[in-house]
């Protein structure tokens, strides 16, 4: 299983009295005049609301379908000790997003911030890299199509040093997929006024 942590502090581009879009439908707004608690419940119960909107996309908040979750590109360039690596991937189709499990949700209405901490116990991803670089002695060069299953390709490596590995992979994994999360709940909280998410 793939476990994410996630800090989102959203700013809102207020259009004074322009509506840009609607809820998707069963979407209320929470009420930041609620306790703590209650907060943070409703902020979980509307996520719950729209999971199954999302696997189509929701097309009013400007979201793409999370399932499967097409990326056009992403570049990684990594120079710590353990890894050198500059690698793009191109057409990049993520599979299995859309299962994610919320561990914890804390939100905060006065600053609009929202801290998740998500599981997703199974990813399969294929598409199309270049990568030139090292991992540990291990020299990485070459191009091609790519496809695997997360958790395979995990069981694989955590046999031969499971420690190490997750040392040097997990931060890339949880830096490209809270930038992709942030990007994508930037993209629907700017087609929002604040008075549509906090009455």
């Amino acid at each position: 299983m793939m476990l994410f942590d996630y800090f989102f502090l959203f700013f809102f581009v207020i259009h004074a009295g322009k509506v840009l879009a609607e809820l998707p439908p069963g979407v209320i707004p929470c009420s930041p005049s609620e306790s703590p608690d209650a907060y943070d419940s409703c902020v979980l119960q509307q996520l719950m609301i729209l999971t199954p909107q999302l696997v189509k996309g929701i097309p009013s908040l400007k979201l793409p379908p999370l399932d499967p979750l097409s990326l056009p590109s992403l570049i990684v360039d990594r120079n710590l000790d353990a890894i050198r690596v500059k690698a793009n991937l191109s057409s990049v189709r993520v599979y299995g997003a859309s299962n994610y499990e919320i561990d914890e949700l804390r939100a905060k209405p006065n600053d609009l911030s929202v801290f998740l901490r998500l599981r997703i116990p199974y990813i399969h991803v294929k598409g199309n890299y270049e990568v030139k670089g090292n991992l540990l002695l291990i020299s990485l060069n070459g191009n091609g199509a790519f496809k695997g299953n997360f958790t395979d390709a995990a069981t694989s490596f955590f046999n031969s040093n499971p420690r190490l590995v997750l040392d040097i992979i997990n931060p890339i994994i949880e830096e490209t997929a809270a930038s992709i999360g942030k990007a994508l709940a930037a993209r629907a909280l700017g087609a929002l006024t604040k008075d549509e998410i906090l009455p």
